[in-house]
């Protein structure tokens, strides 16, 4: 029974794994006036609910 329960995690986990999605996002945040780089800007990604 553990045999079996290890052996149906670790596909689950690979799994997860293969459809995993990677994004690499770069730019610069400034103040609209001043054009000066804002420090400790946070960025959230979100999603448009398309219902």
């Amino acid at each position: 029974m553990n045999k079996l329960l290890f052996t149906l995690l670790f596909c689950f986990s690979c799994a997860t794994l293969i459809f995993a999605q990677s994004l690499k996002i770069s730019g610069r945040i400034t103040d609209a006036q001043s054009k000066a780089p804002l420090e400790f800007a946070n960025i959230v990604l979100t999603t448009a609910d398309t219902t």
